[in-house]
């Protein structure tokens, strides 16, 4: 079981996609494989092998698309570098969009407009304000609710028994 917490693999192709492809990082939550050799099937694997990883850089792996992008979606990223990668594209701003702990994100040398890169930046601080705004009104609710009689309780929770 390793406890390795930081790994480079920059520029150790094949080495570093077999590594990624076949270990169990369980302890890696920083990651730079930067011209590594890297493909579109060793990204998908790895929110299994490495499923807390926060900081990933797999800048210059030609290779990779927007597939890989997708591959990344589950782990709970802070800082993602996609830098010199001329096959993601604006395809792949939906999957960015979904990485809600986001903090820092490069997509130089991507297919994907610096207006686009923008958009794909704000749509997680959207999300987390959207979510912010809903648990405060559910805490509302919470409160009128403790105030308000049991059968008017009923009748906002279960609107279709009016």
């Amino acid at each position: 079981r390793s406890a390795i917490q930081r790994l480079s693999v920059s520029g150790c192709a094949p080495f570093a996609a077999i590594a990624l492809s076949t270990g169990r990082w369980r302890s890696l939550r920083h990651l730079t494989a930067v011209d590594a050799g890297l493909d579109d099937t060793c990204m998908e694997s790895l929110s299994v092998r490495c499923p807390h990883l926060t900081e990933v850089d797999i800048s210059g792996n030609a290779q990779l698309s927007d597939a890989a992008v997708r591959g990344l979606r589950r782990l709970p990223l802070r800082s993602l570098k996609l830098e010199r990668l001329p096959c993601v594209t604006p395809h792949a701003l939906e999957a960015l969009a979904s990485f809600s702990e986001i903090e820092e994100l490069s997509l130089e040398g991507a297919s994907i407009s610096s207006a686009a890169q923008e958009q794909a930046l704000s749509w997680p601080r959207r999300r987390r304000d959207w979510a912010a705004r809903a648990r405060l009104m559910l805490e509302r609710l919470r409160a009128a609710q403790e105030r308000l009689p049991d059968e008017d309780v009923e009748r906002i929770q279960y609107p279709e028994a009016m």
